[in-house]
């Protein structure tokens, strides 16, 4: 199934200090993941991870960022 997904932009945890980057959520089920940078790859690689770790089966939308 297709999942929107909510992708606010937030500093989070690089190699040498903080960094700007992308928390990404799925819509469904809550389940979040954090992606250094901000620019039109990182809404991708969040997607990646997503469907990597969320718990349900979705592919996630994330056309609409870029």
């Amino acid at each position: 199934m297709r999942v929107d997904v909510d992708i606010q932009e937030e500093d989070v945890d690089g190699d040498y200090g903080l960094v700007p980057g992308l928390r990404l959520t799925c819509q469904e089920c809550g389940h979040w993941v954090l992606v250094c940078g901000t620019s039109d790859k990182s809404p991708r690689r969040g997607a990646i991870l997503l469907r990597e770790q969320c718990p349900d089966d979705n592919f996630y939308d994330v056309d609409y960022w870029l």
